[in-house]
């Protein structure tokens, strides 16, 4: 009979860690909402993991709401905004990226940047 309250206890707590940590992980698709009602030029709801186009990505990287960049020897770039949505991109050439994030100024300042 303990045995089975103690496995009824730990099965409890693991539903509520997992529904904990699946709430606490999941994208932020409400400040996504807000970014895309004031920003014309980014009018269509991005799904993690989207490839969009290289003119959008830079809207992104310009509005302040990319968290980190990863660039690929492949010229794929990953962006991960602060809301924790991942959108792909292709740059016209290698470390693009980068001078764009060197323009961007201020904005871009803290964005986190890695390369393979």
């Amino acid at each position: 009979m303990k045995k089975r309250v103690l496995f009824a206890v730990i099965l409890a707590l693991i539903i509520i860690i997992l529904g904990f940590l699946v709430f606490k992980l999941k994208p932020d698709y409400d400040s996504v909402e807000k970014f895309n009602s004031t920003n014309e030029s980014i009018n269509e709801f991005p799904i993690s993991g989207s490839y969009i186009t290289w003119e959008r990505a830079l809207d992104y990287l310009h509005s302040g709401e990319v968290a980190s960049i990863m660039q690929a020897h492949s010229l794929e770039v990953t962006l991960q905004l602060k809301n924790k949505i991942i959108l792909k991109t292709t740059e016209p050439s290698i470390d693009e990226i980068f001078r764009e994030v060197d323009k961007c100024g201020e904005v871009c300042k803290n964005i986190i940047t890695s390369t393979e």
